[in-house]
């Protein structure tokens, strides 16, 4: 699971990642959501995932499997990927995202965030 050569990768810091953790296929699929409805090649993924080609290829099958993520062309020698913005799973993945978003928005505006702009446990 090395990381490329970037600092930081888009998909390092987002809501999906802060929740489901670091692990490949989570950071694919949060590039992957980033970028619909548009396709992106392995090595740009690889490169928005902070992750190596190798690592993304070894990910991608079960993605492809259950349908969230999907083969949508040929460039080149290029197998372009993106979300499948039909499948269910993918959409309530989205949804989860923007869900994510609206409330960390709100912890932000309430001052509930910590110097990393992580929302932090307040007493209820």
């Amino acid at each position: 699971m090395a990381q490329t050569e970037d600092a930081k990768a888009y998909a390092d810091d987002t809501t999906i990642t802060d929740i489901l953790g670091d692990h490949p296929r989570a950071k694919i699929l949060t590039v992957l959501l980033s970028e619909a409805p548009n396709d992106i090649n392995i090595t740009d993924i690889a490169r928005l995932a902070g992750l190596e080609r190798k690592t993304v290829y070894s990910h991608l099958d079960p993605l492809l499997a259950y349908g969230i993520v999907e083969k949508s062309r040929m460039v080149g020698n290029s197998t372009m990927y993106r979300i499948n913005t039909d499948n269910e799973a993918a959409k309530a993945l989205g949804k989860l995202d923007r869900e994510l978003m609206q409330i960390l928005a709100a912890k932000e505006d309430a001052g509930e965030l910590d110097e990393e702009g992580t929302p932090i446990v307040t007493e209820s």
